[in-house]
């Protein structure tokens, strides 16, 4: 695919080196591409092929002589981890540096990266993510804890939920085995289901957040379980009563909703369905 990206850089000229730039992901493609030859930048949300690993574009504004450069990562496995330290030499004021991240390292989900640089006892530091796409894991997870929380619209009656001091890697391969049971193509690696439920979940983070996260609330819990609605009424404040509305309706299951909103803000709370909620 083709495309431009701009960015407006602003510098501040004062004498305040070191100054690191916002860092790049770097992949393999034949080609230049205006960076070291076969490299070019990723600024997609998650990759899907990652064989040897990335390399990560650094630059900056320094002063002459050595600075360091120190890297950081959070993951799925690794909590703030040190995977770089080492020193180089800076020259004519600034510094372009390439580091190889290799793929055993970028092993989570979703990857957080810390890079710092420091040089005469003063230090700057950028953030990036990296985010990979892995077989049998819906898209729009991005983390395997909060994942597992956002099943317990369909795990009512199951009490496997591992404690918070249990180790990631367990709890990766319990999110595995509690999609497999709700797996409708179980020959494949695309499970269609986790796939539309967290999609909802998205969906309601996105448009339901407020006083919670979306998807814990009234209206993200039915738009989860139900999808989108076939109706949605909203009512209007009246000279007998300044409450807002929402009544959600879905022809085909035959439920309604009903959401009242409790300050005015936005908060809409289950007001007494019409129609029980029957999971």
């Amino acid at each position: 695919k083709k495309g431009t990206n701009k960015k407006d850089v602003v510098l501040n000229m004062k004498n305040d080196n070191p100054i690191l730039l916002k860092p790049n992901f770097l992949m393999d493609l034949s080609g230049d591409w205006g960076f070291e030859n076969g490299k070019i930048p990723t600024h997609g949300k998650k990759v899907s092929e990652l064989v040897r690993g990335i390399d990560l574009n650094l630059s900056g504004f320094i002063d002459d002589g050595v600075f360091q450069i120190e890297i950081f990562i959070t993951n799925t496995f690794s909590n703030d981890s040190l995977i770089i330290k080492d020193e180089y030499q800076g020259e004519q004021g600034y510094f372009i540096q390439n580091i190889f991240i290799p793929a055993n390292i970028i092993n989570g989900i979703k990857n957080d990266f810390t890079v710092k640089i420091s040089q005469n006892s003063r230090t700057d530091k950028k953030n990036i993510t990296f985010s990979i796409l892995k077989a049998g894991i819906s898209r729009h997870v991005e983390n395997i804890d909060i994942a597992l929380k956002q099943m317990r619209y369909i795990l009512h009656d199951k009490k496997n939920f591992m404690s918070d001091k249990s180790k990631k890697k367990d709890k990766e391969k319990l999110f595995y085995a509690l999609w497999k049971d709700f797996d409708p193509t179980p020959g494949t690696d695309h499970n269609e289901l986790m796939e539309e439920y967290y999609r909802r979940v998205a969906y309601a983070n996105e448009n339901f957040d407020g006083w919670q996260p979306g998807w814990e609330t009234d209206r993200g819990m039915i738009y989860i379980l139900f999808g989108p609605p076939d109706e949605i009424q909203r009512t209007n404040p009246s000279m007998t009563s300044s409450s807002l509305y929402q009544v959600w309706s879905y022809y085909k299951v035959n439920k309604q909703f009903v959401f009242k909103d409790q300050n005015g803000f936005g908060d809409y709370r289950l007001n007494n369905p019409l129609n029980h909620l029957d999971l």
